[in-house]
């Protein structure tokens, strides 16, 4: 029986990543290369890939993807603007996943925002709180990524641990830290047997 390892990452596209969007591109793209030369070397493990990027609109850019049938991102598929629907994009991810997932799956949720709240319509900071406890209950391994400035803001309203929290400056060596922590979180799911 394979190994299943759902990456699952909640990617803000609102216009105040406008100044980070080259970097954000280039660290998810390597993050995708470096998953699938893990998997190359781990033959009893798949990778499925959900993305879902957000500003004021959230799209489901891929659901359970195979590792090798994910899309780079690229200027024109990743264009930064509007307001920040985080909460509807956390609720709309995890109510997906939690339909997709199999009891026997790990799954890494990854949440990266470089602002705050403010353009959410379905869904309110206490149903995400109340999806991230469930989440945690069935195993998944999240992390959320914002600027260092955000993270108690972050941590006590969705009720995360510090281990669940990573701050980063916002610039290109605040990004640098947030792919590699991905990738070493991502490296030890996949060994992980």
């Amino acid at each position: 029986m394979k190994n299943t390892v759902h990456y699952v990452l909640i990617l803000d596209q609102s216009g105040s990543m406008q100044s980070l969007k080259e970097v954000t591109i280039s660290s998810f793209n390597e993050q995708i290369d470096s998953i699938r030369g893990l998997v190359r070397k781990e033959p009893d493990t798949e990778v499925k890939v959900t993305l879902c990027v957000f500003n004021e609109d959230v799209e489901m850019r891929m659901v359970a993807a195979d590792i090798d049938q994910v899309v780079r991102l690229s200027g024109r598929n990743y264009r930064p603007d509007s307001c920040t629907a985080l909460y509807d994009a956390m609720g709309i991810t995890m109510l997906t996943m939690q339909e997709t997932v199999q009891p026997t799956d790990k799954v890494f949720l990854a949440i990266f925002t470089d602002g705050h709240e403010n353009a959410s319509q379905r869904y309110s900071l206490a149903d995400v709180v109340h999806k991230l406890e469930s989440a945690k209950a069935n195993g998944w391994n999240i992390r959320f990524y914002c600027s260092t400035y955000d993270l108690d803001h972050f941590r006590e309203s969705l009720q995360l641990n510090q281990e669940n929290m990573f701050g980063i400056s916002l610039n290109e060596e605040g990004m640098n830290l947030a792919n590699n922590s991905m990738k070493s979180v991502m490296y030890d799911m996949i060994r992980r047997k």
